[in-house]
């Protein structure tokens, strides 16, 4: 009835059985705001171990704050695990209500039908958060919103745009930081289609000067991206 997840024995999965007759016994057993602040505990304690599954509890305990916490905070793990179709789950389970007035689920969201090729939806997405951005004047998050619209003027064919409109944004994005990083990744790889294989190789090295200074996970991760996206200039 249980089984382990893997050799770790660490984390163990159930029988659908067993499962539902556990669900049922805490149904039975305390009232919804007991079990709201259950999921909320087991979130807080699991956060630094398993961020997907302190996410999954936050939402099942109506903590929808925290939530939004962690997707703005964790999004580069949800992209480099692998976990994008997990987020458009749990976006999906927060109600509709709290997404319209979140700009951060609105970027999130637009960024989620970027990946998934739905450029129109995402742009739409975007505008919204951006003008609730403007609203709280977070300067930071607007930029945000406008590099993601560069990464769509590429996706729709539009390359030239895309990197006018990443370069105008540059000097104001702070340092360092991942929305640094991520224009910068764009900026050189935009740079290589372009064929500016010079320009491609400065940003490249201005960018290698910030991640250096970045913690452990962020500085691979951010290796990963610029890597990938420099790597194009031996191919085009």
């Amino acid at each position: 009835m249980i089984f382990p997840v893997d050799e770790s024995g660490t984390a163990f999965y159930l029988h659908h059985l067993f499962r539902d007759f556990l669900n049922k016994e805490l149904v039975e057993t305390f009232s919804k705001s007991e079990i709201y602040r259950l999921h909320c505990t087991i979130a807080g304690k699991m956060e630094e171990e398993d961020v997907f599954c302190a996410l999954h509890h936050f939402i099942e305990g109506h903590d929808y704050d925290e939530a939004i916490r962690l997707i703005d905070t964790h999004e580069i793990h949800f992209l480099l695990e692998g976990k994008i179709i997990f987020l458009e789950e749990c976006i999906n389970r927060i109600p509709k209500n709290i997404i319209e007035k979140n700009p951060q689920l609105l970027l999130a969201q637009a960024k989620l039908f970027t990946y998934f090729g739905n450029p129109r939806s995402a742009t739409i997405l975007l505008t919204r958060a951006h003008k609730l951005f403007k609203k709280q004047e977070s300067r930071e998050n607007m930029i945000k919103c406008l590099v993601e619209l560069g990464s769509l003027y590429y996706f729709t064919g539009y390359v030239k745009e895309a990197k006018l409109l990443m370069e105008q944004v540059l000097d104001d994005v702070e340092k360092p930081s991942m929305t640094y990083i991520i224009a910068m990744t764009y900026l050189t790889f935009l740079s290589s289609v372009l064929g500016e294989f010079e320009t491609a190789a400065t940003y490249y090295k201005e960018v290698w000067e910030v991640i250096e200074t970045l913690p452990d996970f962020k500085r691979k991760a951010s290796t990963v991206l610029i890597n990938t996206s420099y790597s194009h200039t031996l191919y085009i």
